[in-house]
This record gives C-alpha cells, structure tokens and sequence, in this order.
C-alpha cells in the first residue's frame, strides 16, 4: 500500500501485472537454525490485462520506479531532475496529470506511477537513461 515503508518498486510492479494474495505465516522456529524473522508466503498469478490498461510496457514503468525509488526520501521533481528537465518542468509534467510535485515515491498509487512513467518517457526517454535490462538486479 501506498505511504508505507514496504511499499516499493516491487509493490507497484506485481500490483500492476499480477493479482497477489498473502497467505499464511511461518514462524523463525520452523527452521534449522532458527532466523530472527518469520516468513510469509505471497501467490502470484499474473492477470488477464493490467491494472491500469493504458499502461503495457513494463520497462518504462520500471525505469521510473527504478529512479523515483532509488532515493525515496527526496521529492519525485528532484529525483528525476537528473535526467533531462529541470525540477519546475518536472513540477510541470506532474501538475499536468493530476499530481502533487511534492510528493515523494512511495505515495503515489500504481495507477499515478503509470500515468508520471508515460509522461515522463515521452519527454526524456526513460529506457535510454538507466543500464540495459540485461543489467538488472
């Protein structure tokens, strides 16, 4: 969910492509040795169109989150400063579609990153910006 610190790139991503259902728990002491931490076990099955549909190309959505996320507490106009325009036609493009410039990453919902991700590669090409997809992590 949005505005929370598990909210990340993976989040909006599996959110966007992939019904999730978190099932049950299992504890540390389960395993040999026992970690610190329990498990949780996540169902991933991928839907028949995204949820927001005007939004198909997962390697744009993905550079956006990749560079809006790499510095979550930094505003979102400030973060992709870098990257071409300057932090008011940043301001500007997010104005236009209905968002805040002075939000950070993880409060925005999957379909806001979809609509900033469009805006943004058609004005900077987000794909030419980061590493090649054979690079990812």
């Amino acid at each position: 969910k949005p505005n929370s610190k598990e909210y990340g790139r993976l989040s909006v991503m599996s959110q966007q492509w992939l019904h999730t259902d978190i099932g049950f728990t299992i504890t540390g002491k389960s395993f040999v040795p026992p970690p610190k931490v329990d498990a949780r076990i996540i169902k991933f099955e991928g839907r028949s169109a995204p949820l927001e549909p005007t939004m198909n190309d997962a390697d744009v959505l993905e550079s956006a989150l990749r560079i809006g996320f790499s510095q979550r507490r930094k505003f979102l106009k400030n973060a992709f400063k870098g990257f071409g325009p300057n932090v008011e036609e940043i301001s500007n493009m997010m104005t236009s579609i209905g968002i805040d410039s002075n939000v950070r990453a993880e409060d925005l919902t999957v379909k806001e990153w979809c609509k900033l991700s469009q805006v943004l590669h058609k004005r900077i090409h987000l794909l030419d910006k980061l590493p090649s997809s054979s690079s990812k992590e």
